[in-house]
């Protein structure tokens, strides 16, 4: 049993590399007439060449905030008087 799966292992393996090599040596075969040959054990099948479908993406939607209306920052007056001693008959009426 176990020579016949060492057989068909070589076996598998040189005919995996004959194909290849075939493939490799002579591409116009593999691609002629529209026919795609896929190297190694692969059937050839026709391929038609059709173009992507067209995709059309809808506009992007645009919100727009209403306006914000506030009152301005006011900040009040201090009451403190920043002047003192000798110095305030020179700025106070």
């Amino acid at each position: 049993m176990r020579g016949v799966k060492a057989v068909l292992r070589k076996l598998g393996v040189l005919t995996f590399l004959a194909g290849s090599l075939v493939g490799l040596a002579r591409p116009a075969l593999a691609h002629d007439r529209g026919i795609h040959l896929s190297i190694g054990l692969g059937i050839p099948l026709p391929v038609a060449v059709v173009p992507a479908p067209v995709v059309v993406a809808p506009p992007p939607v645009v919100i727009l905030r209403p306006a914000v209306i506030t009152r301005p920052y006011i900040v009040p007056a201090s009451t403190k008087k920043f002047w003192s001693g000798s110095a305030k008959k020179f700025w106070k009426k």
